[in-house]
């Protein structure tokens, strides 16, 4: 097939329909969102590579799927399942990718998270964090639990009752 689709005199067009153009940018859109929120900077990339690679996975199943017809073809469109197939894949390899983050103990900081953490002197108080955090427009509960969280993947050190320290 690889000889096949090289040697042609024209090219074959790949598209997605209109509603999976759609879909795909508010799916990658709605992951990107939350990757700024949620994970570190280098997590981004990551994220549009992936947008890249599902695009190519789903031409590439199409191609395979009309691998019989591919001398007439000069314009194809993605099916339907090999659509949702390669959103499935790009989706199950960027949560595996943030569990090996996670596994190797690299701890996984948004950019508000790595902000506030920042703005926190070496030695501080859960009320020094909640100040901090408030400014910024985070829920006590919330704090608390990224205090915690901080604590678990060793990022902070709990001196004593509500006093931390950066490590």
């Amino acid at each position: 097939m690889y000889f096949e689709l090289v040697n042609r005199s024209n090219e074959i067009e790949f598209d997605f329909t209109p509603e999976q153009w759609v879909n795909f940018h508010e799916t990658m859109s709605g992951i990107f969102n939350k990757a700024l929120e949620q994970y570190p900077e280098e997590y981004i990339s990551n994220v549009k590579r992936h947008g890249l690679m599902a695009f190519r996975l789903a031409m590439i199943f199409t191609l395979l799927r009309h691998s019989e017809r591919l001398h007439k073809l000069t314009k194809v469109y993605c099916s339907q399942e090999d659509y949702a197939s390669a959103i499935y894949i790009i989706s199950t390899l960027l949560n595996h990718g943030l569990f090996i983050l996670n596994y190797l103990g690299i701890p996984v900081l948004s950019e508000l998270d790595s902000q506030l953490l920042t703005s926190l002197p070496n030695r501080f108080t859960r009320k020094d964090a909640q100040d901090e955090g408030i400014k910024v427009g985070l829920a006590e509960r919330t704090i608390d639990f990224k205090l915690n969280s901080w604590s678990s993947n060793g990022l902070l050190t709990k001196v004593n009752r509500g006093v931390y320290k950066k490590k």
